[in-house]
């Protein structure tokens, strides 16, 4: 049962793989597992679920759209937007995608007519494994020789992508020198990266969303557990607690819920993602936007009230004037 048959169940293409794919033999991850195993994969059929439900991870293709992306979102709303894509500049043009954990202890993924993906590598052949956490994190921890997990070697966290979930950071790790942001997908259904960014700035704390490098808009600074520009929590729809983290290893923004107000729908005491859309507006779920980021022009600027509070004034053109040619 356990042959090289398993992959091409549902797609004859996929063929060409396996002289490309794990020399080892592989099982097809059930739909209930959290964890990948080395030895077995993920297919454009099979997903991996979270212990206790609350997110998933598979193949998905946006709507109006053939290519496909590795991608998580929240179980109970499959037609969400995604809340991290893995592959967002390399998208898979057919349902051939296959993520494994492969015999050297990379996480890759492998499809008919393309290059391999690769998530994870590493130059140590100690065994792996993959799990996706309740917490939207998916983790690649080096097994011990006694079976039980080490530490993280790897983490979607480190790499989001127009999401911020509860405990993702924004912001910069100076031990790493990893960078934290937000990237805004390219237009609606096209995962690639596009014109807005989300950035913490820990020197003045504040939020920061950029078009192309040029500031739109900023949050204000936090202070007192709130933002300048950003309204206050409506704890009919959801209470955020922020979090602003300074320290010689990192400086970051993080958020939580808090899940004791009596007024919140228990439904919203566990779901939020602050996604920066593709014109720019923050937006958390189908909860009022957080940032009218998408009405900044640069002629409002971020103390005119209403809508456009945190716009920035950009340099306006230099009209001509009638005695100049």
């Amino acid at each position: 049962m356990l042959s090289t048959c398993l992959l091409v169940m549902n797609n004859k293409e996929s063929l060409v793989i396996f002289s490309l794919f794990l020399p080892f033999l592989a099982f097809v991850v059930a739909s209930s597992d959290d964890t990948l195993q080395q030895g077995a994969i993920l297919t454009s059929s099979s997903y991996l679920v979270s212990a206790k439900k609350v997110f998933t991870l598979g193949f998905f293709s946006p709507p109006y759209s053939k290519e496909n992306y590795l991608g998580i979102w929240y179980t109970n709303d499959s037609q969400s937007h995604p809340v991290w894509v893995g592959n967002r500049n390399t998208p898979i043009h057919n349902n051939s995608g296959v993520l494994a954990i492969d015999n050297t202890g990379n996480m890759i993924i492998t499809h008919n007519g393309g290059d391999t993906i690769e998530l994870y590598t590493t130059q140590t052949r100690d065994n792996k494994t993959a799990t996706l956490l309740d917490s939207g994190n998916f983790v690649v921890r080096e097994v011990n020789s006694n079976g039980t997990t080490g530490h993280v070697l790897w983490q979607s966290f480190d790499y989001p992508t127009d999401t911020l979930l509860p405990g993702m950071k924004l912001g910069v790790s100076h031990r790493t020198g990893r960078n934290w942001s937000l990237t805004s997908w390219l237009a609606e259904g096209v995962p690639a990266p596009g014109a807005f960014t989300l950035d913490w700035d820990s020197r003045r704390g504040r939020l920061i969303v950029r078009r192309r490098g040029v500031i739109y808009w900023t949050s204000g600074v936090l202070k007192d557990k709130a933002f300048e520009f950003i309204g206050k929590s409506d704890p009919r729809n959801v209470v955020y607690d922020y979090i602003n983290v300074t320290s010689e290893e990192e400086e970051y923004f993080s958020y939580s819920l808090i899940k004791d107000s009596r007024c919140t729908p228990e439904g919203r005491k566990a779901i939020s993602g602050w996604m920066l859309d593709y014109n720019g507006q923050i937006n958390d779920q189908d909860r009022p936007p957080i940032a009218r980021v998408d009405l900044c022009y640069g002629y409002k600027t971020r103390g005119s009230g209403g809508v456009y509070e945190g716009c920035e004034l950009w340099e306006q053109p230099t009209c001509r004037n009638s005695n100049r040619s």
